[in-house]
């Protein structure tokens, strides 16, 4: 923007929002830079508004009812129109860890800044042991989460309004499945609602299998369904959840099959010659995920007094092309590890002022060194406290030097 006073944000903001039938107090704090909604009686927000405020100024003038409409419409207090309801209620499907990080961020925040974060904590229920169904509103041109007050405040349950999301996914309609070689099919399309039509029995009506049906949902656009007895359509699934995986709107490549009513997690036995493909395919996914949580484990184990380092999951490629998963443990030092097929122990100089040393070992015979302690921590994500002093030269006998490894 050029010239001429600023526009009134606080103002834009508090039309709009009355506007859309907010019925609580509305207040800018601009010292704070932050939104207030409530008087305290009734739920409370607390937004930040420094991102919105900075968006809303580089918009022309008849775009910023939009930039509103993305960012605060999930904050109404009011129920929205069935006819809003019909079509903009939509179920999305999430890996369960990103649902507990996004807790464990309004934790940190809550310390940190003393003040709630009610939008991190998300209306959801889980459909697996690592993924669920959440609640979005489709916006003009993304979704927005809804959080886990929305539909207490609406006058409503998640039960009521999932079933009105899955309503609004099925008149999308149902596209079947197509067939990308015997055993494998693909569900594909835009729009970020692709993935949970894997909760829809609809979609999975026609598909017939001489084993069990293995699904994946590596991007918000993607679907893959491929039959367990077909190892050729199952070593192809895993290639194409690898590469959607990291593509926009990429989620989590981990096959799933149905047992108890609910999408579990699989793999075939090591031998299986799909086994590498499927298992490579969730690594970019579990990545994420760890680099996800590695500063907030950080900063509540500093806030509870008991700093610790938080290792992320790494991946790198040996000598003979295999990839293996690594995490990272300092000599001596209090930490937690991700489950990792290897651990890389970093072992200081003498002095203190040199390279340090590197070490490699399996998790399994890092976990058989004397002195080593490793504790499974509670959460979707597996995480191992490490504590103790360890017999190096014992760990170094039945390790190998990082220099034998390439990245």
């Amino acid at each position: 923007m050029s010239g001429g006073a600023e526009p009134d944000f606080a103002s834009a903001v508090t039309l709009w929002l009355k506007a859309q039938g907010e019925d609580r107090p509305v207040f800018v704090d601009p010292q704070r830079g932050q939104l207030v909604v409530g008087d305290g009686k009734q739920v409370v927000h607390f937004i930040r508004t420094e991102v919105i405020k900075a968006e809303w100024l580089a918009n022309a003038a008849a775009e910023r009812d939009l930039v509103l409409e993305r960012r605060l419409l999930t904050l109404r207090r009011g129920l929205p129109s069935r006819e809003a309801m019909r079509k903009r209620l939509f179920p999305r499907l999430k890996p369960r860890s990103e649902i507990e990080t996004l807790e464990l961020k309004r934790f940190v925040l809550a310390k940190v800044d003393g003040r709630d974060s009610p939008e991190l904590s998300l209306a959801w229920r889980a459909v697996g042991d690592a993924m669920a169904v959440q609640l979005v509103f489709q916006l003009t041109e993304e979704s927005v989460d809804v959080s886990a007050d929305r539909p207490a405040a609406w006058g409503s349950d998640f039960d009521t309004l999932l079933a009105a999301g899955f309503d609004n996914l099925k008149a999308m309609g149902v596209p079947a499945p197509r067939q990308l070689k015997p055993g494998l099919w693909a569900v594909m399309g835009g729009g970020g609602h692709v993935s949970a039509r894997l909760l829809l029995p609809e979609t999975t009506a026609g598909l017939v299998v001489k084993g069990e049906l293995v699904a994946m949902a590596p991007n918000l656009n993607l679907l893959l369904f491929a039959d367990s007895a077909e190892p050729d359509a199952l070593a192809q699934m895993g290639r194409l959840g690898l590469s959607a995986s990291q593509e926009p709107f990429g989620q989590w490549g981990v096959p799933l099959v149905r047992r108890d009513r609910s999408w579990q997690t699989w793999l075939p036995e090591q031998k299986h010659p799909a086994y590498k493909a499927l298992a490579l395919a969730g690594v970019p996914g579990r990545v994420r995920q760890y680099a996800q949580r590695k500063e907030l484990l950080e900063a509540k184990a500093e806030i509870d007094g008991r700093p610790l380092t938080v290792s992320r999951l790494m991946a790198f490629q040996d000598e003979t092309g295999q990839v293996h998963t690594w995490a990272v443990w300092a000599l001596g030092t209090a930490a937690l590890l991700p489950r990792a097929d290897r651990v890389a122990v970093v072992e200081p100089s003498a002095d203190g002022q040199g390279e340090p040393s590197l070490w490699s070992l399996s998790w399994d015979d890092f976990a058989a060194v004397p002195g080593v302690r490793l504790d499974r921590r509670d959460g979707v994500l597996e995480y191992w406290s490490m504590q103790g002093q360890v017999d190096l030269p014992k760990l170094k006998a039945a390790g190998r030097p990082m220099a034998d490894f390439q990245a």
